[in-house]
């Protein structure tokens, strides 16, 4: 097999024909047991890995083996916090202790732990009690906490009708630091890219655009007021389907979302940004999305039934008022007209579209413009199969 410079190659035992390269930190062990030799009691922390969870509890998983030759019995786990990262730690660090079953040589026990860490990040340490061979009894590594992720994934284009290499994606830093984003990936499915291989740092509460084709992003929305980046990689849309995720400096998925279906005209999916709906992803109300900046999005219908609340009721449009239409619907096709009092239809507030959570603020005006006038009239509304809803608008003086 290859080896490597500045590595001695060892055997097994004194009296084993198999050679393997040196383990040890060092790189050889001269005047000192090979480092793959076995010996009595040798537990093994193979790995530690951290993951976050939606209820804000992170999660920790430590493989632990009896790589020595005798049974192990009475070992434990210690974790510490140690934010230097340099194994030096107290007693005041120690965040758990836990028993370890007795392994029998040869066996692998793996436990897994859930604390609520204050932070988007914290760094730890993990320990086994001291016993034959120290060098393998430790793992440094990085936790997410509560506040995690910093960095969200915000808003994307995968459809553009203008061309399809104006593909885009808005990233927000949600935290209340500055977040160095030099070695975070973008990817979609299997695929990923590095977002700044020249290095940036978004600001607490900034908007970043990663996009396919700069010039033509600029080209489409004019005025631009935020900063783009043109990773060197682009992890290209497909308009049915796919998985976007972010990974950050930790190698750690820290936002992701997957998607079926597109919607067309230069709509784009955004992340909900209105209390209640940070964790919904809608359609943008408005072609082309809002980049650069807070996401104005129609959430997914999700209601049993149809739900309409007409605020200002009656409402003056003469002397200036507006009403707003709430309105929770199930899924389906939605139409939502205002007829007069004689049956015709004045106003045509949705027409066959898909049926969404969201709100309409109406100024009194007809579908030709002009202002109804004062009277009474009905609003309408049906969801193509889970029914319809109708309700009074008075138009006052």
């Amino acid at each position: 097999s290859q080896g490597s410079d500045g590595v001695s190659w060892e055997r097994l035992s004194a009296d084993s024909a198999d050679v393997f390269s040196s383990e040890d930190p060092s790189g050889s062990t001269p005047g000192r047991v090979n480092s793959r030799t076995p010996l009595p009691f040798d537990m093994a922390l193979l790995s530690a890995y951290a993951f976050p969870t939606d209820s804000g509890y992170t999660k920790l998983e430590f493989e632990i083996a009896n790589i020595g030759l005798e049974i192990v019995t009475g070992d434990s786990l210690f974790l510490y916090i140690d934010p230097e990262q340099d194994t030096i730690v107290s007693h005041g660090d120690l965040v758990a202790k836990t028993g370890i079953p007795e392994t029998e040589p040869g066996d692998t026990t793996v436990i897994f732990l859930h604390f609520e860490f204050d932070r988007c990040y914290i760094d730890l340490l993990a320990r086994l009690l001291p016993d034959d061979r120290t060098r393998n009894d430790i793992k440094l590594f990085t936790a997410p906490g509560k506040d995690y992720p910093p960095i969200i994934l915000s808003e994307f284009l995968a459809d553009p009708t203008s061309s399809p290499t104006n593909e885009w994606i808005e990233l927000k830093n949600r935290s209340d630091g500055a977040v160095d984003i030099t070695d975070w990936y973008l990817g979609k499915d299997d695929v990923i890219y590095p977002i700044a291989s020249g290095g940036y740092t978004m600001q607490s509460g900034e908007y970043i655009v990663l996009c396919r084709d700069s010039l033509e992003f600029v080209d489409f929305y004019n005025f631009i007021d935020f900063t783009i980046i043109e990773p060197a990689g682009w992890p290209s849309l497909s308009n049915d389907n796919g998985r976007l995720k972010l990974i950050d400096n930790y190698g750690m998925v820290a936002d992701s979302f997957a998607y079926d279906s597109t919607f067309g005209g230069d709509y784009t999916w955004g992340k909900g940004e209105a209390l209640g709906y940070t964790d919904t992803w809608g359609r943008s109300t408005n072609p082309g999305g809002t980049p650069g900046a807070e996401n104005i999005i129609n959430y997914p219908a999700s209601a049993p039934e149809i739900e309409i609340i007409v605020g200002q009721n009656p409402f003056s449009p003469s002397s200036g008022n507006v009403t707003t239409i709430e309105f929770r619907l199930p899924p389906g096709t939605f139409n939502m007209r205002l007829y007069d009092i004689e049956g015709r239809v004045v106003k045509t507030f949705m027409d066959n579209h898909y049926a969404y959570d969201g709100s309409i603020v109406w100024d009194g005006t007809s579908d030709g413009g002009r202002r109804l006038p004062v009277g009474i009239y009905i609003l309408y509304a049906e969801v193509a199969g889970q029914g319809h809803y109708k309700q009074t608008i008075v138009i006052a003086p």
